[in-house]
């Protein structure tokens, strides 16, 4: 990427293979000591240069991993970036959108300037999913439990549940529980 001169991608990818290093020290032996600074040192320049005539963002969110679109684009080299991630926009507002699993969109909008850098952190809010459980006795007298609690006697016993795995239980003065 640096030899096409995409200096926005030459970082991300400068980051990866130090991320990489920086989780495995111990291989930090000899000339790559030396290589690891100087790819360090080559980053900081090349962010200097894209902040000449962009803005930085660097985006968190908690929990990590949330797929990223900036202006209706998927930032990144691969196309692929999610949170945590650094990227470089042109001066002006632009529409961050961030989207994970089991957790609600969310949209904010950030506005750079050259030579700007913002951190933004956003802690995502879990989606709450729930189903419904309906249950018909035909007998007023039968009980219905719902994961060891009871809720209630009827002939039709119907209840918001939230999604997972539960256990249904009918205990009737007639029967055994089933």
């Amino acid at each position: 990427y640096e030899y096409m001169n995409q200096p926005d991608h030459t970082i991300e990818y400068y980051r990866r293979v130090l991320d990489s290093i920086d989780r495995t020290p111990d291989l930090l032996k000899g000339k790559w000591v030396k290589r690891h600074a100087v790819v360090r040192d080559q980053v900081a320049k090349l962010e200097m240069l894209l902040l000449e005539t962009r803005g930085a963002v660097d985006l968190a969110t908690s929990p990590p991993g949330a797929r990223i679109l900036v202006d209706g684009r998927v930032p990144g080299a691969d196309g692929d970036a999610v949170t945590p991630f650094t990227f470089f926009l042109q001066p002006g507002t632009h529409t961050l959108r961030l989207d994970a699993d089991g957790y609600e969109t969310t949209e904010i909008p950030v506005t750079l300037s050259a030579g700007s850098r913002e951190t933004v952190t956003i802690p995502l809010r879990a989606v709450l999913t729930e189903g419904m459980v309906h249950v018909r006795t035909g007998d007023e007298r039968a009980e219905v439990l719902l994961d060891g609690v009871s809720l209630g006697f009827g002939a039709d016993v119907q209840v918001a549940v939230p999604e997972g795995w539960h256990v249904v239980e009918v205990r009737h003065p007639d029967a055994e529980p089933l």
